[in-house]
């Protein structure tokens, strides 16, 4: 025989289910709508990827483009660093004098100049690279950035 329960009990146990339930029903709708979701954000995914490899060749001539570009770069600095280092030869040839370990003023008298070269050039170095940047002429700076620069 089965246990008697009170009524009241027995209604309390029906609400619970029918709760139980209605929330079921809503865990599986939701799972639902979002296994959707996931399946529209693949195609979205996989419609992005076959446009990207679409534009692969474009991509690579873009690449190529700009390896082209390096290349002239650094070869119109070769040839400045190149015409440079032929002018200090020219100038070391043609003095045919001791211009390092010497008294300034010797130098300038040698070379014929009003400032030697090889401060011109660390200036020019510093006018282009450190003029306009906080640390080297106008505020101190950190180690690391100056040994960056030189």
């Amino acid at each position: 025989m089965p246990p008697n329960f009170p009524p009241q009990s027995a209604q309390r146990n029906s609400d619970q289910l029918g709760g139980n339930q209605a929330k079921l029903t809503q865990l599986k709708d939701d799972q639902e709508e979002l296994h959707n979701k996931l399946e529209k954000e693949r195609d979205l995914y996989e419609s992005y990827m076959y446009e990207l490899l679409a534009e692969e060749e474009n991509i690579a001539n873009y690449v190529k483009e700009y390896v082209k570009h390096q290349e002239l770069y650094y070869t119109s600095a070769l040839r400045e660093i190149q015409s440079t280092i032929n002018s200090m030869d020219g100038l070391f040839r043609r003095n045919n004098k001791q211009i390092f370990n010497t008294p300034l003023h010797e130098h300038l008298k040698a070379t014929d100049r009003k400032i030697a070269y090889v401060i011109e050039l660390c200036v020019c170095c510093l006018l282009e690279k450190g003029l306009y940047e906080e640390g080297l002429l106008r505020v101190g700076c950190g180690e690391s950035f100056y040994l960056h620069i030189f």
